[in-house]
């Protein structure tokens, strides 16, 4: 008697379930295993020179089902996907340091590839070579306080959009401490338009616990090479409503 796990170490189709099932005291338990149909679909990632991609990120979404299946690369840029629904089926590529968004010159916006996958064992084969390397930087936020003054050793929260080739990629948000001259620092890629803001809470000034904003910050700015400086003035909170002061966009 007990719970006991099922898991089938080799079989010409992919196993479905039952994963597990419970055993009762004299009881005789009979199972029926379910197998899903044998559909395969694989294909390597290349770079944009031909050399297979490792750990490059595969998505695969059906149209007409709920469900994506997320994989990643081996050493060799092979991804492989086994037990599929028949139907249609895109596939989306994306690994940090290569273009997977917009294509000068095509109409491609978006890295993909669209395949149908038929009943049978017959394995579907896609191969998807990236566009291009996109140089990444390294982005150094300084943050000057309302004294004139780096804001040093502080946490603060950072909010950043990131729109590369006019396409915006990216929204995150985080928290981080200034170090000992005031920085902080962010992972972009060189070109790109960053629309930052940033928000000192009184609850990481001393003796007191209250999430008011005490100085807040916003930039806007291109990222101009492999390491980029840029500096955030600190001011006092704008009053409710009031739209944030940015530098043009270019």
């Amino acid at each position: 008697p007990g719970d006991y796990s099922i898991e089938i170490l080799a079989a010409d189709h992919p196993f479905v379930g039952p994963k597990s099932f419970t055993a009762h005291a004299g009881s005789c338990n009979q199972l029926s295993l379910q197998f899903g149909p044998d559909t395969r679909l694989a294909g390597r990632v290349f770079a944009p020179d031909g050399t297979p991609l490792h750990r490059a990120h595969v998505l695969i979404s059906p149209f007409a089902l709920e469900g994506d299946l997320r994989l990643e690369t081996d050493e060799d840029g092979f991804y492989h996907a086994r037990g599929l629904q028949p139907g249609d089926y895109l596939i989306q590529v994306t690994k940090r340091g290569y273009r997977d968004t917009y294509y000068p010159g095509t109409d491609k916006r978006l890295l993909s590839e669209s395949v149908t996958l038929a009943p049978g064992p017959d394995l579907a084969n896609v191969d998807i070579r990236m566009a291009g390397e996109t140089p990444l930087a390294n982005v150094t936020l300084v943050l000057i306080g309302l004294g004139g003054r780096p804001v040093t050793s502080t946490p603060v929260s950072v909010s950043t959009v990131e729109t590369f080739e006019g396409r915006e990629d990216r929204v995150w948000r985080l928290g981080a401490k200034t170090d000992y001259r005031g920085r902080i620092g962010l992972a972009s890629k060189v070109g790109a338009y960053l629309q930052v803001s940033v928000s000192m809470n009184r609850a990481s000034m001393p003796n007191t616990d209250s999430d008011e904003p005490v100085g807040t910050g916003h930039a806007a700015f291109v990222v101009l090479g492999a390491d980029h400086v840029h500096k955030v003035q600190l001011a006092r909170p704008a009053p409710p409503g009031a739209l944030p002061q940015t530098e043009p966009r270019p």
